[in-house]
């Protein structure tokens, strides 16, 4: 058996590794377009997967306020930004 370069291994898993990441960090800098820079200081894009952003915030009221305007804000992720956005999915995280 003849062995391979390791870059013919590695290639394919570092780009199925880094696609993902690409994708979180184009929805993170939409998120602050479409939100705007109060609400972007304030949460954390922590993912995009099958359609639901997950976001969290250390607020209740907010929570509840982007839960109100999740909607609104996958509209505009999907329209202006072009992100398979179909649903908000915010978590309260307590952290200061």
């Amino acid at each position: 058996m003849d062995a391979l370069p390791l870059g013919e291994i590695l290639g394919p898993l570092v780009k199925g590794l880094l696609r993902p990441m690409r994708v979180a960090d184009r929805a993170n800098r939409a998120w602050g377009k479409v939100t705007g820079t109060y609400i972007a200081g304030v949460t954390v894009v922590t993912a995009l997967k099958d359609g639901v952003l997950y976001v969290t915030t250390p607020s209740a009221p907010l929570m509840f306020e982007l839960q109100m305007r999740g909607p609104q804000y996958c509209e505009r992720l999907r329209e202006e930004h072009g992100l398979n956005v179909s649903r908000l999915r915010v978590r309260l995280d307590g952290r200061p």
